[in-house]
């Protein structure tokens, strides 16, 4: 079309270059419209596409389209592996964003738990300051109730003649050791009512033999007289109590040289009472040891514990001396805070022995603490032929009862000292 356009051109300026006027009768074919155009060009393609095939061989065009095969899975063999990495990239890059969305979560989980925690640590703080404030205020009440009654005391009586003696009653002489407590010269109440039953009996029997009027002249001289012995025995039972409450040397007191050197294989009970805590949190148990047997202090828990109910300790006695006796004491079923004391020992062996390593040494006597009876109980050797030792062996060989441990809380040893 565009070379019929152009030989059109050129036919027209030649004409004008020959001299040739346009005319009325001389009309230039209208202009073509889409139509024909599209018309035209199909025709020309057709043209052109039978041209190719005439002048191509049907071997060529086989090559061709095998070519382009070729090109086509070349491309997809390139392709593939590509799509197939970003489609791992993909599932990856989702994976990842799971996984921090997981962990996201569990930081919120977590700060959670954490303002939790802080939460009741706060309280926890608030409440043990309110506790402090409490004990502070308590102190203060105490102070000053202790001040009031210096000042009553002082008020009452000359300060520099009372004071030190009730300070002496009470809690024993401030400047020396000689002054025993008031609370450990108690005489229990059922010994002296025992004591006085007994006098009112004398006193009923000897009143019988003075009828009459000689009754009264013999009755103030046994008034006399049974005050006089009750004043005996109060001293007597104060000086006792004042005496370790048994008037006899224990040269397996720790605070007068005796020690515990071992307790073979016997295993502590480890309590679990705290006493140092943050928070509610513990950070310190108090451990009972097995010194507490040669100790004075007995009261609820002073004691040493172990387990099941056979143990064995080995004392070194202050001394050496030849034992005649040996007290065990436990608490009062009085003051126990269960109302039982089976945990108490109860069938028990005593050894005399030369040297702390000495794995067996000479029986001294086997007895038996009665629940029943008195706290302190004493029990001489049986072994009339024992000799002098320097170390003591207490083998508990049952208690009365506990299933789980046995409490043993002090052990005298009493004897003659070896000259």
């Amino acid at each position: 079309m565009e070379k019929e356009l152009d030989l059109l051109t050129a036919a027209f300026r030649a004409w004008l270059d020959w001299g040739g006027e346009p005319s009325e009768t001389t009309r230039l074919p209208p202009p073509p419209t889409p139509a024909h155009i599209i018309k035209l060009l199909g025709k020309v393609t057709l043209q052109r596409l039978e041209e190719l095939r005439e002048m191509l061989p049907f071997e060529s065009l086989e090559r061709v389209q095998a070519d382009i095969a070729a090109i086509q899975q070349m491309h997809e063999e390139r392709t593939e592996p590509a799509l197939r990495a970003v489609g791992c990239n993909t599932k990856m890059l989702l994976q990842k964003v799971k996984e921090m969305e997981s962990a996201v979560e569990r930081l919120t989980d977590e700060q959670k738990q954490l303002l939790t925690a802080l939460v009741l640590v706060e309280e926890q703080l608030s409440q043990t300051r309110l506790e402090l404030q409490a004990a502070r205020a308590g102190q203060k009440d105490v102070d000053s109730s202790m001040q009031a009654l210096e000042n009553k005391i002082k008020s009452m009586t000359d300060e520099t003649a009372l004071l030190p003696l009730v300070h002496k009653l009470l809690f024993g002489s401030s400047q020396d050791s000689t002054g025993e407590p008031l609370t450990a010269q108690l005489v229990p109440r059922k010994e002296l009512e025992a004591l006085l039953a007994g006098l009112e009996k004398k006193f009923l029997s000897d009143a019988s033999l003075y009828p009459g009027p000689a009754m009264e002249t013999h009755s103030a001289a046994v008034r006399a007289g049974i005050m006089k012995e009750v004043k005996s025995i109060v001293e007597q039972a104060l000086k006792l109590y004042g005496a370790d409450r048994v008037g006899l040397v224990d040269y397996a007191l720790e605070s007068a040289g005796g020690s515990v050197i071992h307790i073979r294989c016997t295993e502590t009970l480890e309590t679990k009472t705290a006493l140092l805590s943050l928070f509610g949190f513990p950070l310190w148990y108090q451990s009972r040891s097995p010194r507490a047997v040669i100790q004075p202090e007995v009261h609820p828990g002073n004691c040493w514990p172990f387990k099941g109910s056979q143990g064995f300790v080995v004392i070194k006695l202050a001394v050496r001396i030849r034992p005649t006796a040996f007290t065990l004491e436990h608490i009062p079923r009085s003051i126990s805070p269960s109302g039982s004391i089976s945990s108490a020992p109860q069938d028990f062996s005593v050894y005399g022995l030369d040297d702390e390593n000495q794995a067996e040494g000479v029986l001294l006597g086997q007895y038996t603490y009665n629940e029943e009876g008195d706290s302190i109980q004493m029990f001489e050797v049986q072994n009339k032929d024992a000799a002098v030792y320097k170390f003591t062996e207490l083998r508990v060989n049952s208690n009365w009862g506990h299933p789980e441990y046995t409490c043993l809380y002090r052990f005298r040893v009493h004897g003659e000292p070896a000259m």
